[in-house]
């Protein structure tokens, strides 16, 4: 019976660690030229998403461009280890967080300063490419794992579609998405759930032009199977 108890204990305490991976967070920065009004903010984005990492957490960035997969580079990803009461105590937890936290602020201020604010911009946007690298992204992730995208973006996609010009109504954009997924170009981005911090930051779009463009988006991200909030849609990072 003793032994029994203590089995029993010790699978207790290892379900408390819980999984090795609990939640996975994707940031893409926009590389574009369209993008160069906000790219001073990203180091703000980078912040906040430092900031707020939880136990179990992976965070991964990378850029979106004129040919996202082509140049589909993953240089920021870190882990923080999730809590487990056999093989740590708390002090040595949270040493590890802080120790996470302050490579992946190094590993975040080396992207935005060396590639996206010293490097050559895109001359249009792939964000639609760059939502295949989330999906294999989000793939590879452990099984019951949270699944976070963060667009850091003016969302207006140039290399493919052009929404500068395109009609964006609800039967435009299903029509697209449907040529997109016959040429296996549409994204699966089942459970993710999704924020745009920089939409609408591109001045010389109209009003009206920018709120298809969002209508377009939020369509765009339910119909791949990801969640998102228009109140987590907007020029700024909201509701993270």
């Amino acid at each position: 019976m003793a032994a029994a108890m203590t089995l029993l204990a010790v699978a207790f305490l290892a379900g408390c660690g819980g999984p090795e991976t609990e939640r996975v967070t994707l940031v893409l920065f926009d590389d574009s030229n369209s993008a160069g009004p906000m790219k001073d903010r990203y180091g703000e984005v980078a912040e906040t998403v430092t900031e707020s990492l939880s136990d179990g957490e992976r965070v991964v960035m990378g850029q979106i461009t004129g040919a996202s997969m082509r140049d589909a580079r993953l240089p920021v990803d870190v882990k923080v280890p999730a809590f487990s009461p056999l093989t740590q105590t708390t002090g040595l937890h949270r040493k590890a967080k802080e120790e996470a936290q302050a490579q992946l602020q190094a590993q975040a201020k080396s992207l935005i300063e060396e590639a996206l604010l010293g490097g050559r911009s895109s001359k249009c946007t792939d964000l639609i490419g760059s939502m295949k690298i989330a999906q294999k992204v989000f793939r590879n992730a452990e099984p019951g794992a949270e699944k976070r995208l963060l667009v850091a973006s003016d969302m207006v996609e140039t290399c493919g579609p052009n929404l500068r010009r395109r009609a964006l109504t609800t039967e435009t954009a299903d029509t697209l998405f449907q040529r997109l997924r016959e040429k296996d170009r549409f994204p699966d981005l089942e459970g993710a759930h999704v924020w745009v911090a920089g939409a609408t930051s591109t001045t010389d779009i109209p009003p009206e032009r920018a709120r298809s463009i969002e209508k377009f988006w939020i369509q765009f991200f339910r119909a791949a199977g990801a969640k998102i909030e228009p109140s987590h849609y907007g020029p700024t990072l909201m509701g993270w």
